[in-house]
């Protein structure tokens, strides 16, 4: 998943700020690693979201932290003069930003195990079985909006680095 802020999709205020920065490169590397610390502390801090995320099936709040694999990989990708891409090499990244529908698919059991599951008090055992897909809602960690914008907290984030560079 790669993500991508440039000096066209900035608000006015932070473009204006961009046009006074003397190396726009630094500037713009520096902003999206601060968009990468947001994204890597939404796990933990709800307030740092775009959205609140959906609760579990079971009701409990997501967490998305089975391991912190997703967490870690979040990078600043490329640099240019005017823009800056951020994103995560891992291919379940994108859905859980935006959200949508897992295609049907076969799970394995691995090693040569079975699964193991029950259904109305019997268990049953597969070597595989075929899964219809999932809707995944939308748990988004990168601080952008579903119209491409930055949050505030971002905004503010991107905001005081780019006068930091200003003012040197």
């Amino acid at each position: 998943m790669k993500l991508e802020l440039t000096s066209d999709t900035l608000t006015p205020a932070l473009a204006d700020l961009l046009k006074r920065v003397e190396n726009p490169r630094s500037a713009l590397e520096a902003a999206g690693l601060a968009i990468v610390s947001i994204a890597e502390r939404s796990f933990t801090d709800a307030g740092l979201r775009a959205s609140p995320w959906a609760a579990k099936k079971n009701g409990q709040a997501a967490t998305l932290q089975k391991t912190t694999a997703m967490r870690n990989s979040y990078r600043v990708q490329g640099v240019s003069d005017d823009s800056v891409t951020f994103g995560s090499d891992r291919a379940y990244a994108a859905i859980h930003q935006w959200g949508g529908t897992t295609g049907p698919h076969v799970i394995r059991a691995k090693a040569g195990k079975a699964l193991k599951f029950a259904i109305g008090g019997v268990t049953i055992m597969r070597r595989s079985v075929k899964h219809p897909g999932s809707v995944i809602p939308a748990r988004p960690t990168f601080p952008v909006t579903a119209t491409g914008g930055l949050t505030a907290q971002a905004e503010l984030e991107v905001s005081n680095v780019f006068l930091a560079y200003i003012t040197g």
